[in-house]
């Protein structure tokens, strides 16, 4: 579980600076409105908390506690970023199933490590 939290924390981390920092690199993003580039922005601020907080328990990560949390907190995480996503597909935007199919893997993945640990 280990290498799974430290991946979770480069990819959430480079998300995170990404949109952040370059929300315009987006492809999906043609001619952004001002509100598209603010909430891209969030997102990557959030990713960026989210990726912190996984580098923290990823340095921790044998104390049962933390991987107590990473398992908790990042299946609801990533879960909730995939219904968004699946939310938004379903609405009719196409460019929502790669995001879709990227959290919900981690979801499935961070859900597994969870049902193990108990």
């Amino acid at each position: 579980m280990k290498n799974f939290i430290l991946i979770t924390a480069i990819i959430e981390l480079l998300a995170g600076v990404v949109l952040f920092m370059m929300p315009t690199l987006m492809p999906e993003l043609n001619d952004p409105s001002v509100n598209e580039i603010v909430f891209m922005r969030m997102y990557g601020a959030a990713a960026l908390t989210v990726g912190l907080i996984a580098l923290i328990i990823w340095k921790n990560a044998e104390n049962n506690l933390m991987q107590s949390l990473f398992v908790k907190a990042f299946t609801l995480f990533h879960a909730g970023v995939a219904i968004a996503n699946l939310k938004g597909f379903l609405s009719g935007s196409e460019q929502c199933l790669p995001p879709f199919g990227l959290h919900a893997l981690l979801a499935l993945i961070t859900l597994y490590f969870w049902i193990k640990k108990k």
